[in-house]
């Protein structure tokens, strides 16, 4: 029977670390979701469209009504506009 207690006693700790990292995985897995939803909302009240996987949202500074949005888009780009 001494085996039997030890052989719990020698699972316990990696379950107690596979627990803690579930836990952990679990937090951070619902405040990404969080952040999204809330993100989501703030987009819709502002009535702009979220930007694509992968590319800079087009709502940020720079980019309001009477803006020249190409112009951001040379620099993001790392090109130079030629102007005439």
């Amino acid at each position: 029977m001494t085996g039997f207690w030890a052989s719990v006693g020698a699972l316990l700790p990696p379950i107690g670390v596979g627990l803690v990292f579930w836990l952990v995985m679990r937090w951070i897995l619902r405040a990404d979701r969080a952040e999204r939803e809330a993100l989501a909302r703030m987009d819709a009240a502002d009535g702009s469209d979220p930007a694509p996987p992968g590319e800079p949202s087009r709502s940020g500074p720079g980019t309001g009504p009477g803006r020249d949005s190409s112009a951001g888009d040379a620099q993001a780009s790392g090109t130079a506009q030629e102007t005439s």
